[in-house]
């Protein structure tokens, strides 16, 4: 059996309440409690170990209208965007937090009505952060998976689609294995959904598909397996 340590926190430290993930080690959530339970927003980013009497305030957004929408962390790692809607483009930042007083951006949306506005999906393991992201090529837009490490977190392409084929979507990382959720657009309009394993410590490798019916998504790697969902055909990746 799991024994769980049931614990609630004042609805005063996370009301209005949006995104919570874990970093093994403690709850990270956003909140726009700061600003009043009726405020619209989530712009701050909070963490909470278990046994700590209040939440911590890890980053405070000074744009108040604005979310933090998607995060994920790794013991003191933890990645998240912020997002702020501007001029019907949606204008994102993508940071890391590791220790240090000030957050590291990552990347940004670049802000062109061509590029598609989507947040990133994201995952962290082990001081690295791997990313799916949109931006403008040669030829169009295009869709990347990258991926950052600390102390530096430069950012380094993993790999790209061009946006009229497919896209690159909803990375699970652990050690050098990285699973991902590729779309495939076909000439005829219709797509296909694939989950796909890479080893990011054989450069040549290439990746394999793990599914067969064409619409499985949001893969989590694990030591010895990949999870992944297959929601029918039909059906959104995202259910």
């Amino acid at each position: 059996r799991l024994e769980l340590d049931v614990m609630t926190i004042d609805p005063v430290y996370t009301t209005p309440l949006l995104e919570v993930a874990s970093t093994g080690t403690a709850i990270i959530y956003s909140s726009g409690a700061a600003d009043g339970p009726d405020w619209e927003y989530a712009p701050d980013l909070y963490r909470l170990v278990p046994g700590a009497d209040e939440p911590e305030l890890l980053w405070g957004n000074p744009v108040r209208e604005r979310d933090v929408i998607k995060m994920a962390g790794d013991a003191d790692v933890i990645a998240f965007t912020d997002y702020e809607p501007v001029a019907d483009v949606g204008g994102w930042r993508l940071l890391v937090i590791d220790g240090r007083e000030e957050a590291i951006e990552l990347d940004a949306h670049p802000r062109l009505p061509n590029v598609p506005s989507a947040v990133p999906s994201l995952d962290v393991d082990a001081g690295r952060v791997v990313w799916s992201a949109f931006d403008l090529g040669e030829d169009g837009p295009i869709s990347q998976l990258l991926i950052a490490e600390g102390p530096d977190w430069t950012p380094r392409e993993l790999m790209r689609r061009d946006f009229s084929s497919g896209e690159l979507w909803l990375p699970s990382l652990f050690g050098d294995q990285l699973a991902y959720t590729e779309i495939f657009k076909q000439d005829d309009g219709t797509t296909e959904y694939g989950v796909l394993l890479t080893d990011l410590s054989d450069p040549d490798a290439e990746p394999r598909r793990l599914d067969t019916s064409g619409h499985a998504s949001t893969p989590i790697v694990l030591p010895e397996e990949v999870i992944f969902i297959d929601p029918g055909d039909g059906m959104s990746m995202f259910n």
